[in-house]
């Protein structure tokens, strides 16, 4: 999804990242985030710390929830942290931003805004 996250005109992309960690033993601990990528950018900036869990099967949205004119983002994933392609768990977060919507959100979901 697509937002204008600094307010300058130019729009970031928002996309859910997962990662591993290895302990010392290397077993795997399995994570989800967000990062903002802007394309005039060297490089892509995390949003939320990383969440225990995988994401397998959504994409974040980005809007107004609550009609406050500020940016919302909600995202989900599941919530074992020991295996991927697993549904035994799941979370929905919405991410409650100070930035303000000046223009319409034209992009916020992956087939774009409605």
């Amino acid at each position: 999804m697509v937002a204008d996250l600094r307010g300058d005109g130019v729009e970031e992309v928002i996309l859910s990242v997962d990662y591993q960690v290895l302990d010392a033993l290397g077993l795997k601990t399995f994570y989800s985030t967000l990062y903002a990528i802007d394309f005039t950018q060297p490089e892509a900036v995390s949003i939320v710390e990383g969440l225990p869990g995988h994401n397998v099967s959504s994409t974040p949205w980005a809007g107004d929830t609550d009609q406050d004119g500020f940016l919302d983002i909600v995202y989900c994933h599941g919530t074992n942290a020991k295996k991927t392609y697993t549904f035994d768990g799941l979370r929905v977060t919405r991410l409650k931003t100070t930035i303000p919507i000046i223009t319409p959100v034209k992009r916020g979901a992956y087939m774009g805004s409605v």
